[in-house]
């Protein structure tokens, strides 16, 4: 038997619905990809965070050991002319706030006179001054950017005085500066995900769908493989399968259990004089009378050749025979129909004794339908 099942017979739901998981698969592998890359992105700026205060700290104890021999202005000179961190300012302070030296040479004029004093690095960055006043030993980081601070008093620089003066050496990190690590931190994350993205999604998107397509393929092949191509009602495989689980619930929760054993008079002759054709027929629609007359959590199986079995669960004997008539008489209905003749089966049935097995039954209705059967033969 080809079991082959052609592209163009999956339902439009089961399509759908593949269609649907595969979006959510792929959508859902890109948000997986973005956390990921907002994770590294945390990750590598927190590190280039600490090398970047690393490299700063450095730079300023190397500040204060060349003003040992050099004034504020000439080390800046000599920093300008190695190009490294140009975009950063350099500032020497008094404890008061004020200019002493640096970039801002007219307002380190101006802020030695008393008249001119409000004009510090106090007043031009009044909140972060505030800060290293709270704790100088950490940066500040503020809107007009970074600031590292570093206390320099005359006995580090060497300076023979009985004045204990202390001066503040600052570096001013601008935003920019900060900006363009970050900025290339973010380029390279968003080039990689514009590249990465889309073959995600892509793969999501194909596993989605490829995984519902496949469950439905393997169903169908279940299905297949538990079906009997002729008639439509389950297999001998198929039966034994779902006839056993039966019993054995039956049998732990004590309830009733009927189990028909029935066979299909006449096929023996119909395939002699009518071919085999003929005999099909009347098996298909022996076993469409039954499936359609007993209730869907009920079985019906094709035991093999002219032979059936219907389990009826929660049944009595009384609901069985009543279920039967009405199978016995729309089958010799149909064959009225089909050929001129009515279509009879024999059938004996057995009910579920403790500890019964499925097997067991079998072999009880088997020969309560012999019975009957030799009984109408004789009448």
């Amino acid at each position: 038997m080809n079991t082959v099942i052609p592209e163009k017979k999956i339902p439009r739901a089961v399509q759908r619905n593949a269609r649907i998981k595969g979006v959510l698969h792929g959508t859902l592998l890109v948000v997986f990809l973005a956390l990921v890359e907002a994770i590294i992105y945390f990750v590598l700026m927190s590190r280039i965070n600490g090398e970047m205060d690393t490299n700063r700290w450095r730079e300023m104890q190397e500040m204060k050991e060349g003003m040992t021999t050099f004034r504020l202005k000439n080390l800046l000179e000599k920093r300008d002319e190695t190009g490294l961190h140009l975009e950063d300012s350099w500032y020497l302070l008094n404890t008061d706030g004020y200019y002493l030296d640096g970039a801002l040479t007219q307002k380190q004029f101006l802020s030695i006179h008393n008249k001119r004093k409000a004009e510090g690095f106090l007043s031009d960055f009044p909140a972060v001054w505030a800060a290293f006043q709270r704790n100088p030993s950490i940066p500040v980081t503020a809107p007009e950017g970074k600031f590292y601070f570093s206390k320099v008093t005359a006995k580090e620089l060497g300076i023979q005085t009985t004045d204990p003066q202390t001066w503040i050496l600052v570096m001013h990190v601008s935003p920019e500066a900060a900006f363009k690590t970050r900025h290339s931190l973010l380029i390279g994350l968003l080039l990689s995900a514009v590249l990465v993205a889309p073959l995600l999604a892509l793969l999501g998107w194909k596993n989605g769908h490829c995984s519902v397509r496949q469950k439905w393929y393997l169903d169908e092949l279940a299905t297949v493989a538990t079906t009997d191509h002729l008639t439509g009602v389950l297999n001998h495989r198929g039966l034994m399968e779902k006839l056993e689980p039966a019993v054995n619930l039956a049998n732990r929760r004590n309830s009733p259990l009927m189990l028909v054993f029935a066979n299909v008079d006449g096929l023996k002759a119909a395939n002699e004089q009518l071919g085999y054709q003929a005999g099909d027929r009347v098996l298909a629609g022996a076993a469409h009378v039954l499936k359609h007359t007993v209730r869907r959590t009920d079985i019906v199986g094709r035991l093999g050749g002219d032979e059936f079995i219907i389990a009826l669960i929660d049944c009595d004997w009384a609901h069985t025979e009543a279920v039967m008539a009405r199978a016995k008489d729309s089958l010799a209905g149909m064959g009225m129909a089909e050929t001129g003749a009515p279509w009879t089966i024999s059938w004996g049935c057995v009910e579920r004794v403790e500890n019964d097995t499925a097997a067991k039954m079998i072999i009880r209705a088997n020969k309560q339908m012999q019975v009957q059967t030799l009984a109408n033969h004789s009448g």
